[in-house]
């Protein structure tokens, strides 16, 4: 049976690296690797296929540069965005320590898979080809 007082609230932004006050909290990466055991993979550069192989690498090291730039950064970033929120701050550390550049065979085999479940009852394929380009 349906609780009717229960209430489910989705949080973005900041707010969702905060611990929760009361209640009961799901992480949705979290619930993904319990799910199907793979890590959540968030963001993708995709690529023409047919991008000239130049202009590919120009826009990587571009990529790559501004990764860097924020990278050396962020301990002022968190100084700012958490001031005095401990919680916050180890929040967003936790998010720091998690982020990985490249993908592995078991990002890839993680991403085939979202876009395979999320693409269930549409037009699109659910098992497409794709070709990784390094």
């Amino acid at each position: 049976e349906a609780d009717p007082a229960a209430q489910a609230v989705v949080v973005e932004g900041l707010a969702a690296l905060r611990p929760v006050e009361g209640g009961f909290s799901e992480d949705l990466a979290r619930a993904w690797f319990i799910l199907t055991g793979l890590p959540v993979v968030s963001h993708v550069l995709a690529a023409p296929v047919d991008l000239e192989a130049t202009a590919r690498e120009r826009l990587v090291a571009t990529l790559t540069a501004a990764r860097e730039m924020a990278q050396a950064r962020r301990q002022e970033w968190r100084a700012e965005l958490a001031a005095d929120d401990t919680a916050l701050r180890d929040g967003i550390e936790s998010v720091y320590r998690a982020e990985r550049y490249t993908l592995e065979p078991e990002d890839r085999r993680a991403m085939v898979a979202l876009l395979s479940h999320g693409a269930r009852g549409t037009i699109y394929p659910t098992m497409p080809v794709y070709r990784w380009l390094e």
